[in-house]
């Protein structure tokens, strides 16, 4: 599309309050408040230095003149903070907490992309911050970014865009369209609080993350996974499998909530001439120069967060840090599964993933326990973030290579645990996909889930080995020793 600029406009309202106070919006309506936001918000990232930059704006924003080529001539205007704040109010402790959850939802769909999410302002580090207008001139000039307006369901007295969840321009994130005015490296994820949720009227983070990673997803140029039946479409925005509760799938660009994993998606090859309906195949291909911009890199996955990569091979394994109890040392023995084929990324089948690899030696015969956890820790070191996009396997081997036992997957699917009894001797765990997911909704086409994402390792019963250097120090002093005793006993 080198001329047309197209857009998405959401109009699902998923569980979010569709209530606005009318003496609250008139006093907005009125306001002039570009260039102040809200203070109080905390400092994330998830993959800095990576391609592609997601930045998650919740301080509210000053959008300067109309927005996209559409018709209607869209004006957005100021929109007010996330969870409703004023510009001069400071987020309370409650309020940060959802923007991590946002934050870490966003991430966890992205986590095995070249993408990083992050609520600190790239106009900053650039110098072009002084006010609102700097920083979009800013962003729709910097190729592979873009910027996520999450504010208020308060869009200014035009109430733009009606009551929608969020909208996106459509492939629009690569490179940047010199000249053209067409960038639109900004979006928009609106919220309101939930009244009378027992959480104090705080915004649902995980519910919006979810939504913003929806948005996203359009401007790595995804359309949505609908429902079909034969070749009509029954529901734009896919709910997934037809039933809630542990293993139930959705895909991030249908619904995006009220199933247990919401993760990318293969739909239904007979959607109604849409071509495009491999989502990590149309995201890796997001390389732009075709369209006319300039800038633009090609995504491509990560096997690893940064510094920490692992082994994908029983000779390449990685060694299992664990500490002196005999724990392991689960901020390093973490990864992400990936697709084995950018060129054709296939959701079924746990042979079309990577496969990460630990190994760890036992001194004697121990009872040990290890565990794959699902998900990134991102918010709490140890404890993973809500619900990960992957769903993980767990095998071990001995040191002849030959598979001695499995983790038993707990019931809510969101990790499994080996424990057994071995001996001494060398050991390797590897960490896999469950091999995806078919969609379980009868009334609809068939479609298939990835299990894609990050996970980490804990566990107990390590016991460590004394290195050889050591044991021969160890006996060097003992010999030392008994010399020093000897030579001590003749001068008596």
């Amino acid at each position: 599309m080198p001329s047309t600029f197209s857009f998405t406009r959401e109009t699902r309202r998923g569980f979010l309050s569709s209530i606005i106070c009318a003496g609250v919006s008139l006093a907005f309506s009125a306001v002039s408040w570009a260039d102040q936001h809200t203070a109080g918000v905390p400092a994330l990232s998830s993959r800095p230095g990576a391609e592609y930059t997601v930045y998650l704006n919740v301080a509210g924003f000053n959008y300067s003149g109309t927005w996209g080529n559409d018709p209607g001539g869209n004006v957005p205007g100021s929109t007010l903070a996330v969870n409703d704040r004023g510009p001069t109010d400071t987020f309370t402790a409650a309020e940060q907490e959802q923007i991590k959850a946002i934050w870490s939802r966003v991430s966890q769909s992205y986590v095995g992309l070249n993408v990083n999410v992050t609520t600190v302002d790239p106009a900053i580090a650039a110098g072009q911050a002084g006010t609102d207008a700097a920083r979009q001139a800013f962003y729709d000039s910097t190729a592979n970014l873009m910027h996520t307006v999450i504010g208020s369901g308060l869009r200014g007295a035009t109430n733009w865009q009606g009551s929608g969840d969020g909208v996106s321009g459509l492939d629009v994130i690569s490179g940047v369209s010199a000249g053209t005015g067409l960038n639109n490296h900004t979006n928009w994820m609106f919220t309101e609080a939930q009244a009378g949720a027992a959480n104090g009227n705080v915004i649902n983070g995980d519910y919006i993350g979810a939504v913003a990673s929806h948005e996203n997803g359009h401007a790595f140029g995804l359309s949505h996974q609908s429902d079909f039946t034969g070749s009509t479409k029954v529901q734009d925005y896919s709910a997934g499998d037809a039933s809630p509760g542990n293993g139930s799938y959705v895909p991030i660009m249908g619904a995006a909530s009220d199933r247990q994993r919401v993760t990318w998606r293969v739909g239904d090859t007979t959607q109604g001439g849409q071509t495009v309906v491999n989502d990590l195949a149309r995201m890796l291909t997001v390389d732009a120069v075709s369209n006319g911009r300039t800038g633009a890199a090609d995504l491509h996955f990560v096997n690893g967060f940064l510094g920490n990569p692992i082994g994908h091979t029983m000779p390449t394994a990685t060694a299992l840090s664990f500490l002196g109890d005999g724990t392991v040392n689960f901020s390093l023995a973490t990864g992400i599964i990936v697709p084995l084929s950018e060129a054709n990324p296939l959701a079924i089948g746990a042979g079309n993933y990577t496969q990460d690899w630990f190994q760890f030696t036992l001194a004697d015969m121990s009872a040990i326990s290890l565990t794959v956890h699902d998900g990134t820790q991102f918010l709490m070191a140890g404890i993973a973030d809500g619900v990960g996009t992957l769903r993980s396997t767990l095998e071990i081997y001995n040191g002849l290579g030959a598979l001695i036992g499995s983790g038993t997957e707990d019931g809510s699917t969101l990790f499994e645990t080996y424990s057994s009894s071995l001996g001494a001797g060398t050991y390797f765990a590897k960490v896999g996909s469950f091999g995806g997911h078919d969609q379980v909704s009868a009334a609809f086409n068939p479609a298939q889930y990835f299990d894609t994402g990050a996970y980490f390792i804990t566990g107990s019963g390590l016991t460590v080995v004394p290195e050889p250097g050591t044991v021969i120090l160890f006996g060097a002093g003992l010999i030392v020793m008994c010399l020093r005793r000897k030579r001590r006993a003749a001068a008596l």
